[in-house]
């Protein structure tokens, strides 16, 4: 009678594909949101870069001065905000690879319970085969001791071919 395999650790490696699931989404969720302030940040020194080109160098005097030196103040003002995004990039970054981390050690955890389930199951299945086998030997052995204790059903002494027979 052939036993089914049951996973002993079943429930704790659908517990570790879930919390694999969740930390995949959630290091994906932290990647988009790292790739949306990069680009904001390629946004803004491409801007930055344009407004100073643009700009030129700062007149000494004049009634264009005045202007000349808001819009310079416009642009440290600028420079500053994309320095906080950046910083702010960076923290994002170091989160999303934190999140990277944990997802990778989750789906760690999930693979070697599969192998360990796989490994489980060979054994399993090699341990049905060993039994079958078994009970195979032991049939054939008994049917093989079964012919040697009964006595022959014909009441013809000899058994062999019948040109080896003595019918003297």
């Amino acid at each position: 009678m052939k036993r089914r395999f049951e996973f002993r650790m079943a429930r704790l490696l659908r517990v570790r594909k879930i919390e694999e699931q969740v930390a995949r989404a959630t290091w994906a969720a932290a990647e988009d949101r790292s790739r949306r302030a990069e680009d904001q940040v390629r946004r803004g020194r491409q801007e930055a870069l344009r407004a100073q080109s643009s700009l030129g160098a700062p007149i000494a005097s004049g009634p264009e001065a005045r202007q000349r030196l808001i819009e310079w103040q416009l642009l440290e003002g600028m420079r500053r905000s994309l320095a906080q995004r950046e910083e702010q990039l960076l923290t994002l970054r170091g989160q999303s690879e934190r999140l990277l981390e944990a997802w990778q050690e989750r789906n760690r955890d999930e693979k070697a319970l599969e192998k360990l389930e796989a490994i489980q199951r060979k054994e399993h299945r090699d341990s049905l085969e060993r039994e079958e086998t078994q009970e195979m030997d032991e049939r054939a052995r008994e049917r093989w001791l079964g012919r040697k204790e009964t006595p022959p059903s014909s009441s013809f002494p000899f058994r062999g071919p019948p040109w080896d027979a003595d019918l003297s």
